[in-house]
């Protein structure tokens, strides 16, 4: 997948407005958790606290299907220990995706607009500009094995996604925080 350009204030990439930020979802094949191991499993994903217990332990003893998210987190030891630790290895695993960040929460959003988590624009800045922001998702095409892994040799064609652009804005964050203030106060009074 591509990743969407940026929204910027005139102070330049130190001043983001609307930013895609990468992280990971993490998932539970219940179906590969060995036998007797379901508590071990839960005790190694809930020593961090960025999972909910309750939704670990609803995806560890989920008796039907092979994918049930747990949570989204963007720190890399996390993603590492999962991918190397003996109990988890088998039975846990990461899919990559873009969440987008809007850094100032509301202020300016009556400009910035909003993406939905499809990553459909859907007001202000980043629909008037969405052709912009909007990248090519590449592709590879190839032979997979079995397990539905790609072999390397017997790739055919592999086309590289382009990220999206990004737009930079001449408005000024710290004078707009001043005037939303300012007309805030003046309908409160």
């Amino acid at each position: 997948p591509a990743r969407r350009g940026g929204i910027y204030d005139r102070g330049g990439k130190s001043h983001p407005l609307a930013m895609s930020v990468p992280l990971w979802k993490i998932f539970v094949d219940p179906g590969m958790i060995e036998d007797g191991r379901h508590g071990d499993v839960m005790r190694e994903i809930c020593k961090y606290s960025a999972f909910d217990e309750s939704k670990v332990l609803a995806a560890v003893m989920a008796e039907k299907g092979r994918y049930h998210p747990i949570g989204e987190t963007i720190d890399r030891l996390i993603v590492d220990d999962f991918a190397t630790n003996s109990v988890l290895k088998r039975c846990v695993g990461k899919e990559k995706i873009t969440r987008r960040n809007y850094p100032l929460g509301s202020q300016m959003s009556h400009v910035v607009g909003v993406v939905n988590s499809a990553g459909e624009a859907l007001d202000g800045i980043e629909k008037v500009m969405d052709e912009y922001l909007t990248g090519t998702n590449g592709y590879i095409r190839g032979v997979a094995s079995a397990k539905r892994r790609e072999i390397v040799a017997k790739r055919e064609e592999h086309v590289p996604a382009v990220d999206g652009c990004d737009v930079f804005l001449t408005l000024d964050q710290n004078i707009q925080y001043i005037v939303e203030n300012a007309l805030d106060e003046a309908m409160t009074n």
